[in-house]
């Protein structure tokens, strides 16, 4: 019996082009909100890019702190260098 294992969060990471993309921008300018994001990436729709920052912040590569009614997402740069050194280069 062959055991199974779980996936990889990170790996996940480099399949998904839009989030890599997220994450390396977050690492090199953090502290930008769902907007000032979705202007750098023009081709992702908000809707699309909220779906992204969700998951990357629940698999623990991005901080989030709410101001008002923004809420500013900034790579962790803790577990960027652990797990993700490449999003740095």
């Amino acid at each position: 019996m062959v055991k199974k294992i779980p996936p990889n969060p990170f790996l996940k990471l480099k399949l998904y082009l839009t989030r890599f993309k997220i994450a390396q921008l977050l690492a090199k300018h953090p502290d930008q909100c769902c907007s000032m994001l979705g202007q750098q990436l023009e081709m992702v729709a908000s809707s699309t890019l909220s779906h992204h920052l969700k998951q990357l912040s629940e698999c623990g590569l991005l901080k989030m702190r709410k101001e008002g009614t923004f809420i500013y997402y900034s790579a962790d740069m803790d577990v960027i260098q652990k797990y993700a050194p490449y999003l740095l280069a």
